[in-house]
């Protein structure tokens, strides 16, 4: 598998192998796991990077027979806060 983070409570695990390529991403927040879209292409051996859990790519890799390991990209969109401006 591979992750991506930058501290013990903020990162991602993807890809892997137990038994038959997995494409599961997960994300730690320090005290457990919780289940995130999994990746395009079942996938282990693969490369990770990224500077937190909202972005992160996934390249390379091993895959089933006939499949293609295209780098996919991990991002998590930003949270919109709404703003009531006044004008006088």
């Amino acid at each position: 598998m591979a992750a991506s983070g930058t501290s013990n409570t903020s990162g991602l695990i993807f890809g892997g192998y137990t038994g038959g390529f997995i494409g599961v991403t997960q994300e730690w927040d320090g005290s457990s796991w919780t289940e995130l879209a999994d990746l395009g292409t079942a996938r282990d051996s693969l490369g990770g990077t990224g500077n937190s859990v909202t972005t992160a790519l996934a390249f390379g890799g091993r895959t089933p027979a006939g499949a293609v390991a295209n780098t996919e990209e991990w991002t998590v969109p930003a949270t919109v806060t709404n703003t009531t401006i006044t004008v006088s």
